[in-house]
């Protein structure tokens, strides 16, 4: 089911624009809206299910984890 979300702010840059639009499936980001390339690329990162997984000693572990060992 797809979601519309409006009025959201975006913080890619200074500037906070809050007019952006999102179209979701409910669970991630599918569209961006109303928003500059700065902003898109922002949006796109944070949506991003291609996140950096902590590591110790090559094997990943939970960022608690991770925390604590630093």
């Amino acid at each position: 089911m797809k979601n519309l979300i409006e009025d959201v702010t975006c913080a890619g840059c200074y500037c906070a624009c809050d007019d952006i639009r999102l179209e979701t499936d409910g669970q991630q980001i599918q569209e961006v809206q109303t928003t500059c390339s700065q902003g898109q690329v922002w949006f796109e990162r944070a949506a991003s299910t291609d996140q950096l997984v902590p590591q110790i000693q090559g094997q990943p572990v939970s960022q608690t984890t991770a925390i604590e060992r630093a």
